[in-house]
């Protein structure tokens, strides 16, 4: 053989490695990030759903108490602090009359200023505010413009519902329709919610040709009873005919659904031992809306049977995306590592957030050796879309045990990262695909 031959030999490329894996879809994960069932904050154990939201009222009092004058670090912060130290998102709603007098959320100072506070009897009484008052109208420009200041793309705060008028928060004062709010007034206050938040997602009680005009998604506070048309009466009430009728049918592409499931039904749709009278089909309600997430209070208390829990653990798996890997493939060059994954969305919904993927080498425990971030747009995956990504790394001297992982870091420190729904999803939230080749 030649000198230059052998030459050539010992400086030729080194052959790419190649290596296929066949991956295995599983249901997914309840807690995976913004999606799933949720209680009212607190702590609700180890036997609980999982889930990765909490639901909180605010009233406005809490947040201000004078022009220009606000407490989100007595009012809020604790809140979110305690949230987020489960590693959950909070849910938020503002609200200003809660029917009973002593939940009122209306500031003191607007009382003493003269605000207008009309009585009524029904949902156990209280005292709805003049909403066409100036002085009320700015403190709530003001505290929405502060809020969207210090807390839009906070990853401790999930959703953000628009709430603020009307009983509960909840967009009307029936049967005192004269109580609420002008279309001015819903204007201003929407408004103002598309000038201060451009990042967290706010949601709006009702799909209407009003509320439709702004970047929201919605919220149905009567899901699996007031979801469907069923040729009833109700049809007129139900979310599916006002999404259509405001021309909002597809805004799930592109905005977040959730809601509350109705209370008088939450725990019967779960248990098959129990009937509740009107009640929806719940997988066909979530099919129908393509919903996230949903409060579900009464499947978190400390009674309900295990069988009961994981009926609701499945319905909450069934709600929102679920990306789930099918293949990979996995191709070495020298010191260079490209991994191609084929995965799709096998959920009712997109995932809102672009965030990151990290494609590299773990340790057993979860440590990265060697990773690198891509840009894989997860947020552009709609229901039964299949994609191929790909990202490279170099490949450092690391031990023996590291194997090549895919995972998506949640941005909430203390919240575990977004799963696939596979069976080769570990512990630590990684997709692991092997060793190297």
């Amino acid at each position: 053989m030649s000198f230059a031959l052998l030459v050539a030999l010992a400086f030729a490329p080194e052959a790419p490695a190649t290596r296929t894996m066949t991956l295995t879809p599983h249901a997914g994960f309840a807690e995976n990030p913004l999606k799933g069932l949720m209680p009212y904050r607190g702590d609700r154990g180890p036997d609980a759903v999982p889930h990765s939201l909490e639901f909180q009222y605010v009233g406005l009092a809490e947040l201000t108490t004078g022009p220009g004058a606000f407490t989100f670090d007595a009012g809020l912060e604790p809140i979110l602090q305690d949230v987020a130290s489960r590693g959950r998102r909070l849910v938020l709603r503002v609200y200003l009359d809660y029917p009973n007098e002593s939940k009122s959320g209306v500031s003191q100072y607007l009382r003493d200023a003269g605000l207008k506070m009309r009585r009524y009897s029904e949902h156990g009484g209280g005292r709805s505010p003049d909403y066409e008052d100036e002085r009320l109208i700015a403190a709530m420009e003001t505290t929405v413009a502060a809020l969207g200041e210090r807390y839009d793309g906070d990853p401790r705060l999930g959703f953000l519902q628009v709430g603020l008028l009307g009983y509960w928060g909840e967009w009307h004062t029936y049967p005192n329709g004269e109580q609420f709010a002008s279309e001015d007034v819903q204007r201003r206050v929407l408004a103002s919610y598309e000038k201060a938040f451009k990042t967290t997602p706010v949601v709006a009680r009702y799909p209407e040709e009003l509320t439709r005009r702004y970047p929201v998604g919605f919220h149905d506070d009567s899901f699996a009873y007031s979801t469907l048309r069923t040729g009833g009466n109700g049809d007129a009430w139900a979310f599916l005919t006002k999404l259509e009728q405001a021309g909002a049918k597809d805004v799930w592409k592109t905005r977040s659904i959730g809601g509350e499931v109705r209370p008088e039904v939450q725990r019967a749709l779960f248990d098959p031992d129990k009937t509740a009278k009107g009640a929806q089909d719940f997988a066909e309600c979530v099919r129908q809306t393509h919903a996230s997430w949903l409060l579900c209070s009464a499947i978190f208390k400390k009674d309900v049977p295990p069988d009961v829990r994981a009926a609701a653990e499945a319905g909450a798996k069934s709600l929102g995306y679920r990306f789930a890997a099918t293949e990979a493939e996995i191709e070495r060059t020298g010191r260079d590592v490209t991994v191609r994954l084929t995965f799709a969305n096998r959920g009712v919904a997109p995932f809102l957030h672009n965030w990151p993927v990290r494609v590299g080498l773990y340790e057993p425990d979860g440590t990265e050796v060697a990773a690198s971030e891509a840009d894989w747009h997860i947020n552009t995956l709609l229901p039964d879309q299949t994609v191929v990504r790909s990202a490279t790394f170099p490949v450092p001297v690391g031990g023996p045990a590291a194997t090549i992982g895919v995972t998506i870091p949640d941005p909430l420190p203390t919240a575990p990262p977004l799963r696939f729904a596979n069976e080769q999803t570990d512990a630590h939230g990684i997709l692991r695909l092997g060793p190297l080749p």
